[in-house]
């Protein structure tokens, strides 16, 4: 993603179509519960920890502080402190788990010549971040 709002508009779209099933699969004891509406929607937070991915942070405690609330406050005008964004976590939890298994591609077969291929592979070259670049060059050569 190039632009934080063509991810926005790509989490938005994806949470108009996945909460109104979320919200008919969920179980209940039977007693009625107010469902509050919280300050970030489910398309906000999504957005923010993807954002976080993708940017590298070590720590989402100085992404959220230094990063988001300070250069992102104009996109998301909302935005709660950095204790009750963290609570509001999980909340997001189960949307990205179906996020990622809808966008997610068919398995090449590399993922899996690569499982096998690394234990074949001495330690040594395990350790390496080149591992891939070597192992593409030894079948190439066979």
């Amino acid at each position: 993603m190039q632009d934080i709002n063509e991810l926005y508009c790509l989490m938005d779209d994806f949470c108009k179509k996945f909460e109104p099933i979320l919200n008919a699969k969920r179980l209940t004891d039977g007693a009625k519960k107010r469902i509050r509406a919280s300050s970030l929607s489910l398309a906000e937070l999504m957005t923010l920890v993807i954002l976080f991915h993708q940017i590298r942070y070590r720590q989402f405690k100085s992404f959220y502080l230094h990063h988001v609330c300070q250069h992102l406050r104009r996109e998301f005008p909302t935005l709660p402190s950095y204790s009750r964004f963290i609570e509001l976590l999980p909340r997001c939890a189960i949307a990205l788990y179906a996020f990622f298994e809808t966008v997610k591609g068919d398995c090449s077969g590399c993922s899996g010549l690569m499982n096998s291929a690394s234990k074949l592979i001495p330690k040594a070259l395990l350790n390496k971040g080149s591992t891939r670049k070597c192992l593409s060059q030894h079948l190439n050569q066979n």
